[in-house]
């Protein structure tokens, strides 16, 4: 999974976390923001999705530093960043949420001896700027698990980590659903193998305003409009096993439309036997980060993002894109498949 990456610079860190691993959040639990702190400086969490908001939380911390009058009170950007270059002590500021690196670029401190940290999904960051943060091991999600339900049943805690895929979003979600209703490890287990989309939808996970299911709707949704081909790649995969798939294999050969239906041949019809159109597709994917590089031309796409594809899809869409799927792996297939040179 994609996720924490970083560069330091003299006085400054950057860094960003990405991906359906769950997005980083600062050890203050009780606030979106915190506050002015005598000994330890500046501690501030800014929602950065949406320029608006951003702007206006920086005329916020403007005030609270006194900050307005410093270069210009109709620019409190420029007025904290002013702020944090002449701080002594040290600093920390979170951009949470940035849609990409242009976006947040004006509002990163130039100087000051303070960090910046930067949450992300979206991948597309220069080489050496970030770290990916892994999903959790089973062994280490299960023992979260543990802690914070109170629930002392360990081996069925490591099932239903496995069952999650270790996604931190989705732990959280499912510890406080536990919690909230007063279900057991074991219990939760057998619901989430029997109504999987409804539980993914449940539960309010701490510091998060949207549930799993809605998270990874949402970004699915935008890239629906944005890139249909890579959506409808999506599909196709969320159909496959919850393993690293050779997009080279899949998409190889044009002759593979004549097995799709109409539906689907229309969508990802395009991106068969053209890998500057793939390319495309899997550069608007890791914008959203529901696939993440698994190798030398691999992707793989994370279980629980298999499931809610699928769950947002009708009955009959649904049987369309797992013929596509279904389709698509059979025309991958050599004709002698049990030689090793075919596969090359």
């Amino acid at each position: 999974m994609p996720g924490w990456a970083g560069r330091t610079a003299p006085g400054r860190g950057w860094w960003r976390c990405a991906g359906w691993a769950g997005r980083a959040r600062p050890a203050w639990p009780s606030s979106t923001r915190t506050g002015i702190w005598p000994k330890s400086g500046v501690c501030w969490q800014f929602p950065a999705e949406d320029p608006a908001v951003l702007a206006a939380e920086f005329g916020i911390l403007a005030a609270q530093l006194g900050a307005r009058d410093v270069v210009d009170p109709r620019d409190p950007v420029a007025s904290v960043h002013a702020v944090l270059a002449r701080a002594e002590g040290g600093w920390l500021v979170v951009f949470d949420n940035v849609p990409g690196r242009t976006a947040v670029t004006p509002f990163v401190p130039p100087a000051g001896a303070g960090r910046v940290l930067i949450t992300t999904q979206n991948q597309h960051w220069p080489h050496g700027q970030t770290l990916d943060v892994p999903v959790l091991d089973p062994e280490v999600a299960a023992g979260f698990l543990v802690d914070r339900t109170g629930d002392p049943d360990r081996t069925v805690a490591r099932e239903l980590a496995v069952e999650l895929g270790g996604l931190p979003l989705a732990l959280e979600q499912a510890a406080a659903y536990m919690q909230a209703t007063g279900t057991t490890s074991a219990r939760y287990l057998l619901l989430f193998r029997d109504r999987q989309a409804d539980l993914l939808a449940h539960g309010e996970a701490a510091g998060h305003p949207a549930d799993v299911a809605a998270t990874l709707g949402l970004a699915l949704s935008r890239l629906e409009d944005e890139a249909p081909a890579a959506a409808g790649l999506v599909r196709v995969l969320a159909f496959l096993a919850p393993e690293p798939v050779s997009l080279a294999l899949l998409l190889a050969g044009e002759e593979a439309v004549g097995r799709l239906g109409p539906e689907t041949a229309a969508v990802v019809g395009p991106l068969l036997g053209d890998p500057v159109a793939a390319g495309d597709a899997i550069t608007a994917l890791r914008r959203y980060s529901p696939v993440s590089p698994a190798g030398d031309g691999l992707v793989l796409v994370h279980r629980l993002v298999q499931a809610i594809t699928r769950a947002q899809l009708s009955a009959e869409a649904a049987g369309q894109w797992e013929q596509a799927a279904r389709a698509l792996v059979e025309a991958a297939v050599p004709a002698e498949p049990r030689l090793p040179a075919a596969w090359c």
